[in-house]
């Protein structure tokens, strides 16, 4: 104890000392409050964000009603399925599979247990304008009935079917009217009466379309109920942003029932007794899902969940992004704290000089600034901690305003890790002038002499020498990881960073002098040699900041590279019916031609006239019902079973076969905006131009003369000709019949496999129908037009389906919506560290730089002359951190764009581009707002004539 009461009567004279220091210099404490303010602020907003406001396992619960234990999925899958306690992963129905009965649920359900069924319909056309009374039914060819309705008149929602008490369990509040009483009402959502625009008492028509044919998750209900009209009397509304209805069952229910194969059944639970996780897993032996009340809330320990399978190199993916985020803010919070302090003890030399002249030990000396660490990143984290608070409820009204992703609950261990983590990290960033103040001569510091080091050039040599000798062999080991083995690239590839970031950090002292030399040489550049002379003399300050733009800088390069790298691969490796650009738009529930014809044709006719769109020209399907029609591979270009033609292959003419297992092969994805599974797309000569795909001027040439397009250059033989043959589908073994050889042509990029005109399809017998258009717009569409022409269109009717694909935007970036993309603001945010820290530089050495000015000012140098001083100091630091950066960033995408691509975790990654507006953009900003900012800020004061003694 009396050791303890030692130390402490020890510490409390430099507890003393190092917070006079700190309310002395407010502007500096101030702002190493705000520096580490900021960042944990910022931490606890973005985990805030990463926290949904509602878990998984919460949302789950409350999809279970209150009365109910669970909710249960007879699925249709055709086999064992298996789940989480709180989601029921989607899967593929399987459209001859039955699903369970009621009668096999039961026997793995606790004794007592009710089962109350309730039924799902495909998606539904909505209408108030047929004359169709309420409970009033029949069959009905969709595209007859809705055929005379104007686009505007028709909305799309999906009805529930139950029986009155398990409607009540199913129903949310009611807002107005009451729930149904009779197969003739219905209540919707305000969405839904919104879209439909029905009130409570009014009639409305619910339009079963015909089926489409596509199957997923869904099943074989749109089958099951096509083709039928229902009317009803809204008897209520609830809220509920989905388009939902919801009925007695006397529509849905009584076809289900009457052909349930392929079609899921769905039962609510009551019962006395909890259902557990045991006999949720026994019923998905039987394709049963169950999101059960007792299985969330005794969940489950992990060794009794189902195994999920983990891929190393990507969990070593994810650790070294984690790894890499985590470091990089602390280095970055330490840079930028670390200069503060550091000014504070070269201004403190004398005074600490005297402490340690009337006897206090050296390493005394180095606490104060270890004490002044502990208190500042204390109460700048509190203060971080404070602001996140206040600023959360804001965020969460604007997020949920905006329809954003909704910001949750802050964990109880986030504060508290961010409060330690701060004081760590502060603590961390006054090490440094810590032992700069611990091992300083007290005579030197008396005398305020900065002391000269004999060893001091051998020091930097030695320094430079293991630096160069670092970034050599990180950087070759870096480029190694592009010719490792794929197991390992990755990690041959952080060990080569490792290495390339310690060697940086280590010659940042040097290319500071490199400038100051370079600028010593230069005739006439008094005040560019002055201020490099601060520089030099100051590294505890200036090295930071040359760091920190090193470090943004080759961020920067990277961001922008694997961006770019991206977006140009995705376009290399995507396909797509238009070019970037340009739109598409098709039916979200088509009913006929004519109709889906004239549907479509009056949301573009109120597009033209709003100048959203220029021109547009249909696209048509085709098919064959005999079977499938099929560009056979050309001579010498077929793969044998389970394998396919490698990306390389698929879209390189002329490129060596190289067969890969068919899940490894490319595989090019569908995004015209049509359910209907046509597999042969027919467009005329004029349509193809409109695409503006490249090369679409000779593909129109070759559908006028009767030629093919496809998508796989394996298809196309050295003679030009493309075999095609029909494939009979329900006899797999069956030999292709050949249909002749036409004139053929790659198209790369393009979506279909096989195109053809109008008059080829009728020449192959081909049945056409026409399923969208292809939309030129008046401006190309980039992220946020795209949202207008897709908020337009889904104005008129939501039965529409418009789809686009975004060019660039201005800096280059690719983004799908109005809010900036993550790439955008990484960019913004990086800009904003390099000028933050490179400001900070010069501020603090303001004090420091009062004698030269003063100096030059007695001499008869101007104030305007004086106050270039300031930027000077700035593009000093500039010019030696930026090229670094630049070619830091220039080498470490180079190596990781490398190991990417060895890794196969990314693709094919075919190309390697940069953004040059974004990167440049970035650049100029970070030049022109810092030398604004030190023009601004550094102004020497009016009444400048000596340095200021502590």
């Amino acid at each position: 104890m009396g050791r303890l009461r030692d130390r402490t009567a020890r510490l409390r004279p430099l507890l003393r000392l190092a917070l006079r220091d700190a309310t002395r210099h407010r502007g500096r404490t101030a702002l190493m409050l705000a520096i580490i303010a900021l960042p944990i602020a910022m931490a606890l907003m973005a985990l805030s964000a990463a926290t949904p406001a509602i878990t998984s396992r919460d949302r789950a619960l409350a999809s279970i009603p209150a009365d109910a234990l669970a909710d249960i999925s007879a699925t249709t899958v055709g086999g064992p399925i298996q789940q989480l306690p709180e989601a029921i992963p989607p899967m593929p129905r399987n459209p001859d599979a039955p699903p369970a009965s009621p009668e096999a649920i039961a026997v793995a359900l606790p004794s007592g247990t009710v089962l109350h069924e309730w039924w799902d319909s495909p998606q539904l056309i909505a209408t108030t304008a047929l004359d169709i009374a309420p409970g009033e039914q029949h069959p009905a060819q969709t595209g007859v009935v809705v055929g005379d309705l104007d686009a505007s008149q028709l909305a799309t929602m999906e009805l529930r079917e139950a029986d009155a008490e398990t409607l009540g369990m199913l129903l949310p509040a009611l807002t107005e009217g009451a729930a149904p009483l009779s197969g003739k009402d219905v209540v919707l959502t305000d969405a839904a009466a919104r879209e439909a625009g029905a009130e409570v008492g009014d009639r409305i028509q619910l339009i079963a379309p015909p089926d489409t044919g596509w199957r997923s998750t869904d099943g074989r209900v749109g089958a099951v109920v096509e083709n039928s009209v229902r009317g009803y009397r809204v008897a209520g509304i609830v809220e509920g942003r989905d388009r939902q209805a919801w009925a007695l069952p006397t529509w849905i229910s009584p076809a289900i029932g009457a052909d349930q194969t392929g079609v899921d059944r769905h039962f609510l639970a009551t019962g006395p007794a909890p259902i557990t996780w045991d006999q949720v897993k026994e019923l998905n032996e039987h394709g049963v899902g169950v999101i059960a009340r007792g299985a969330i809330e005794d969940y489950p320990p992990a060794d009794q969940l189902y195994p999920v399978p983990i891929d190393p190199s990507r969990a070593l993916l994810a650790a070294m992004l984690l790894g890499a985020t985590v470091m990089g803010t602390a280095a970055l919070l330490i840079v930028l704290v670390t200069p503060a302090l550091t000014a504070g003890a070269e201004r403190m030399r004398r005074t600490l000089g005297l402490v340690v002249a009337i006897g206090a030990r050296p390493r005394d000396v180095g606490a104060v600034f270890l004490l002044q660490g502990v208190v500042l990143g204390f109460l700048g984290s509190l203060l971080g901690v404070l602001v996140a608070f206040c600023a959360l409820p804001l965020l969460r009204r604007l997020a949920a305003g905006a329809s954003l992703t909704s910001m949750g609950p802050v964990p109880w261990w986030g504060p508290v890790a961010l409060l330690l983590a701060g004081t760590l990290l502060a603590v961390l960033a006054s090490v440094p002038p810590a032992r700069q103040a611990a091992v300083a001569d007290p005579v030197e510091a008396l005398a305020d002499r900065r002391p000269i080091a004999p060893q001091a050039s051998l020091h930097r040599r030695r320094t430079m020498g293991v630096g160069v000798l670092l970034v050599t062999g990180g950087g070759l080991l870096a480029l190694l990881a592009s010719v490792a083995p794929a197991a390992i690239a990755l990690l041959v590839l952080l060990a080569g960073l490792a290495a390339l970031g310690l060697g940086s950090a280590l010659l940042v002292p040097s290319l500071i002098r490199l400038v100051a030399r370079a600028l010593a040489a230069v005739p006439g550049a008094t005040m560019g040699r002055t201020a490099a002379r601060d520089a030099t003399r100051h590294l505890g300050r200036s090295a930071p900041a040359v760091a920190a733009v090193v470090a943004c800088t080759a961020t920067l390069t990277l961001v922008g590279t694997l961006v770019g790298s991206w977006q140009a691969s995705d376009r290399a490796t995507s396909t797509s019916m238009v070019a970037p650009g340009r739109a598409m738009i098709g039916m979200q529930t088509p009913i006929s031609e004519d109709v889906d014809r004239a549907i479509i044709g009056s949301v573009l006719s109120e597009l033209v006239a709003d100048g959203l769109v220029q021109d547009h020209a249909p696209v048509y399907g085709g098919v064959i019902r005999s079977g499938w029609l099929e560009p056979l591979p050309a001579p010498g270009m077929g793969c044998r079973d389970g394998q396919a033609p490698s990306f390389r292959s698929f879209t390189e003419p002329g490129a060596p076969l190289e067969c890969v297992p068919w899940e490894e092969a490319h595989h090019p994805g569908l995004s015209f905006p049509t359910w209907l599974d046509n597999q042969v797309t027919v467009l005329e000569p004029a349509s193809m131009r409109a695409t503006g795909m490249p090369g679409a001027e000779d593909a129109a040439r070759v559908l006028e003369n009767g030629g093919v397009l496809v998508n796989d250059a394996t298809r196309v033989g050295e003679d030009g000709l493309v075999e095609l043959a029909t494939v009979d589908l329900d006899d797999p073994r069956a030999a292709p019949q050949p249909l002749g050889a036409r004139p053929g042509m790659f198209l790369r990029g393009f979506e279909p496999s096989v195109t053809i005109s109008p008059e080829t399809a009728d020449g192959l017998g081909l049945e056409v129908r026409y399923v969208g258009e292809i939309v030129v717009p008046t401006r190309p569409l980039d992220g946020a037009r795209s949202a207008d022409f897709s908020d337009a269109a889904l104005g008129v009717t939501s039965v529409v389906w418009p789809q686009s694909r975004p060019v660039p935007g201005p800096l280059g970036f690719i983004t799908h919506g109005r809010a900036p993309g993550a790439g955008e603001i990484l960019f913004v945010v990086l800009t904003a560290l390099a000028v933050a820290a490179t400001v900070l530089s010069v501020m603090l050495g303001r004090r420091e730089t009062e004698a030269d000015l003063a100096t030059m000012q007695a001499v008869g140098a101007s104030r305007t002359q004086v106050r270039r001083y300031g930027m000077t100091q700035a593009l000093i630091v500039l010019t030696a951190g930026i090229p670094a950066g630049l070619g830091l960033g220039v080498l470490v995408s180079v190596a990781m764009i490398g190991a990417m691509r060895r890794s196969q975790q990314f693709g094919p990654l075919p190309s390697m581009e940069v953004l040059p507006v974004a990167l440049g953009a970035s650049l100029a900003a970070l030049v022109v707002l810092t030398l604004a900012a030190a023009l601004v800020l550094t102004r020497p004061p009016r009444d400048l004539a000596t340095r200021r003694r502590e």
